[in-house]
């Protein structure tokens, strides 16, 4: 298999009111190992406290202002902006594992017809995890007959699946930039 190159990610982030578990979740994202990426902050806060935290960690860093439309039409601002060959979404309240992205990229290299790749996700309060693998059971009979040769990669269409449930956290998908370019992004008549 030929070696990789590191493309450059852009990691959108929605941020409205919720100022306060922005910091932990730029790290992550700011965090990643193996990767490049920028981050394109769309706020649609009451006061400038994002804008702060923004020049605080430039160059890497852009804030872009939106008066409050919803996360879809924040999410279509920030994909206008991004400059990455594949886009990631980050809710200003999730956190990332340091492997996420690099664990995407790898995926999309050994599957190159790949358009989207997700991963599960965990819930936790304070530190204390409340839920783990909350799509994985959603997804378990379409995992049994999706298996790849690597430990927990699975690997196929998986349209049908979300018609049924949605099945996927936005926070996970890391899509590339030409899937959105041909397809379409977000529908702003949806708030979800």
């Amino acid at each position: 298999m030929q070696e990789m190159t590191i493309p450059l990610i852009s990691v959108i982030i929605p941020v409205y009111n919720c100022v306060e578990y922005l910091p932990k979740a730029l790290a992550s994202v700011l965090d990643q190992n193996g990767v490049t990426v920028e981050v394109i902050l769309v706020d649609s806060s009451k006061d400038d406290s994002c804008a702060i935290l923004s020049r605080q960690n430039k160059p890497r860093v852009r804030y872009v202002y939106q008066e409050p439309r919803g996360v879809s039409a924040a999410r279509n601002l920030g994909i206008q902006h991004a400059q990455g060959d594949y886009i990631a979404f980050q809710d200003a309240d999730d956190e990332w594992l340091p492997e996420k992205l690099k664990a995407q990229l790898s995926a999309f290299h050994r599957y190159p017809d790949t358009g989207l790749v997700f991963t599960d996700t965990v819930m936790f309060r304070d530190g204390e995890v409340i839920q783990e693998a909350m799509n994985h059971h959603m997804l378990r009979d379409w995992c049994r007959s999706h298996a790849s040769d690597e430990p927990g990669c699975y690997y196929g269409g998986l349209y049908e699946q979300l018609l049924i449930r949605d099945c996927m956290n936005t926070s996970s998908v890391l899509v590339r930039r030409k899937v959105l370019e041909e397809h379409g992004i977000f529908d702003e008549n949806f708030k979800v």
